[in-house]
């Protein structure tokens, strides 16, 4: 393997303005794509975990020194991680493999490999009763005990479940049904199904506001978001955002929601308390997954381009961060306690990917001297959204999978093929990437 330099730029005890943020790190996966599908930070051991995607492992890092610590082989095509904090416990869904792998925070090895069901994808951990949720053959949620392991109960929700949500005042699950068009309320203590919510079309994704005790889904499709009363689980109103919603946020602190819209790259902003669109904010790129950080009152975007920060006081972009002049964000954590972010995803050169990078994003607390650290070199894009099969170029024959992993079709050309809109997979003969595809109408 080649060699790369480990130290480019260092800089000792400098003192960082209030609110600053700055790219602290760029850590390389050269040679090949991974794509990085998610990561998550251990608070516990200071680490952080990305799933090497084609390469069939979980990446382990040192939160103080960004240097590996080891490269931990899981299932096949691990696509989704998160943390148990009670246990420290990583749990990694391998959706090929139809398992979960459980690493040990503190030893990084392998306590257990889950079979939950079919085609395990996303992950979602339930603090209070200290449960892991996993969506799983196209159609139930499987739900495993945090302290043993063990599988508690498989639960039919709608199809395609995408996203996950929790509400701690009343102890619910929520859980959004991509091709069915609704939600799956659960009861956090019992496991059993407490409602089905009708939304809107697509739903995508989730979010809760603690304030006013409200749930938010974005409805890809319809471009709407549907806020639902998290005591009665009933719709309050539906508010119409900007193109195809793939991303919501809370913001505690102002209390507002952020709505990234993956269609005509823009950020509609919801003001929590009334449920009216305080401010539709434009970009230039096309984001499609964000967090808030509530220590600076910041608001992060990533997706096809630089990582835009917006302040959360007067909703605008105030800082484009590149660690690369031609990258995609897949993934990200945030890390609360040092305030650093995390973000992995992959470099393109001339429209094709050329590797993976995870990037450590520092933001300045308040009244504090900071250090930063040497670039490091260390030996999932977002997803592509089209009209037509014909519209993505394919460099080597390919097979497109369906969201179950069931094979749709062989693809040995970019030819219009009559698929039905909705989320695919494409891997090529090769198996030497993953490629998400989402074929709207």
């Amino acid at each position: 393997m080649k060699k790369y330099f480990n130290k480019l730029l260092i800089f000792f005890v400098v003192y960082i303005p209030l609110f600053a943020q700055w790219l602290d790190t760029v850590i390389f996966l050269p040679d090949t794509v991974y794509y990085p599908q998610s990561i998550c930070y251990n608070p516990v051991n200071n680490k952080f975990y990305v799933t090497l995607t084609t390469r069939d492992s979980v990446v382990i890092f040192d939160g103080s020194t960004y240097q590996k610590i080891t490269i931990l082989p899981v299932g096949d095509w691990p696509n989704s991680l998160c943390y148990n904090p009670r246990n420290n416990k990583i749990y990694c869904a391998n959706f090929v493999s139809h398992n979960i792998t459980v690493i040990d925070g503190s030893t990084d090895s392998v306590l257990k490999i889950i079979a939950p069901g079919r085609w395990p994808g996303f992950l979602y951990y339930n603090i209070y009763n200290n449960r892991i949720y996993c969506t799983t053959n196209d159609t139930t949620v499987t739900i495993i005990d945090g302290a043993t392991d063990s599988i508690l109960a498989i639960i039919r929700v709608g199809n395609i479940p995408s996203a996950f949500c929790y509400n701690p005042r009343n102890n619910k699950i929520y859980c959004a049904n991509f091709a069915s068009h609704n939600i799956t309320v659960i009861d956090g203590s019992t496991n059993a199904v407490l409602n089905t919510v009708a939304v809107g079309r697509g739903p995508v994704t989730l979010c809760y506001n603690t304030r006013d005790n409200k749930i938010y889904c974005a409805n890809f499709y319809d471009s709407t978001v549907t806020i639902i009363d998290g005591v009665t689980d009933s719709i309050l109103t539906t508010v119409h955002t900007g193109e195809h919603p793939t991303s919501l946020s809370y913001n505690p602190i102002t209390n507002k929601i952020y709505c990234c819209n993956r269609g005509d790259a823009t950020v509609t902003v919801i003001d929590g308390a009334s449920n009216s669109i305080v401010k539709n904010i434009s970009l230039v790129y096309q984001m499609e997954i964000s967090y808030c950080n509530t220590i600076n009152n910041k608001v992060y975007l990533f997706g096809g381009g630089p990582i835009h920060i917006i302040d959360g006081e007067i909703d605008s972009v105030i800082k484009k961060i590149s660690p690369h002049d031609r990258s995609g964000n897949s993934c990200f954590s945030w890390d609360s306690i040092h305030n650093r972010t995390f973000c992995a995803g992959d470099f393109y050169y001339s429209g094709s990917p050329g590797s993976s990078f995870v990037a450590v994003i520092r933001d300045s607390i308040p009244n504090a001297i900071e250090e930063t650290k040497p670039f490091t070199q260390f030996t999932s894009p977002p997803p592509t959204i089209i009209r037509s099969i014909s519209e993505f170029t394919l460099t080597e024959p390919s097979i497109l999978l369906d969201p179950t992993g069931r094979k749709v079709v062989d693809l040995k050309s970019a030819t219009n093929k009559n698929l039905k809109p909705g989320i695919y997979f494409l891997i090529p003969n090769t198996r030497s990437e993953l490629r998400k595809i989402v074929l709207i109408k």
